[in-house]
C-alpha cells in the first residue's frame, strides 16, 4: 500500500511540474510515465489473488502480479533477512543449492550485492523475522524427511 501511496505522490508531483511548463516540463513528463507504471503495478499487486505464499510439503509457491514461481524445498540452501540499501527495506532472501535452477547473471548479482540469490516480494503481513523463522523450520523438517 505505501508503494502505490508513494508512486501516486510522485506522479502527481510530476504533473505539477508538466503543466508548471519551463525546463523541468521533460523530468515532469518522465516523472508521470516512470511512477504512474509504478503507481499501476503496486495498485493491481493489492487486488485479491494477484500476490500470496502458498507453503507444502514439496515447497513454495510465490505468487505476485499474478504469476507464479515454484520452488522446491529441496533447492533452497537458506533462508534469511536481506536489507536492500538505501532505504534499508527488509525481505526475506533465499539461497539456492548447488545446481538447483539455472545459474543467473541476476542471482550471482544478487549474492554478491545483498547475500541472497532470491527473495519473496512480501512478508505477508507477517513480521520478517517470524516469516523467515517459519520457513526456516518447514525447510528443516523436509529435509528430515
Amino acid at each position: 500500500m505505501a508503494v502505490a501511496l508513494i508512486a501516486a505522490a510522485f506522479t502527481a508531483m510530476g504533473a505539477v511540474m508538466m503543466r508548471d511548463g519551463g525546463a523541468d516540463a521533460l523530468w515532469g513528463g518522465a516523472s508521470v510515465v516512470f511512477f504512474g507504471l509504478g503507481t499501476a503495478i503496486a495498485v493491481v499487486n493489492l487486488l485479491p489473488g494477484a500476490s500470496c505464499l502458498r507453503l507444502d510439503e514439496n515447497g513454495f509457491e510465490m505468487k505476485s502480479l499474478y504469476r507464479r514461481h515454484r520452488i522446491a524445498w529441496a533447492d533452497v540452501a537458506g533462508f534469511g533477512v536481506m536489507t536492500l540499501p538505501p532505504a534499508g527495506k527488509q525481505m526475506v532472501g533465499f539461497n539456492y543449492v548447488e545446481g538447483a535452477g539455472k545459474p543467473s547473471r541476476l542471482r550471482r548479482f544478487n549474492l554478491a550485492g545483498f547475500g541472497f540469490e532470491a527473495a519473496l516480494p512480501d512478508t505477508c503481513g507477517m513480521k520478517i523475522g517470524d516469516l523467515v523463522a517459519l520457513l526456516e523450520s518447514i525447510h528443516a523438517r523436509s529435509e528430515a524427511a
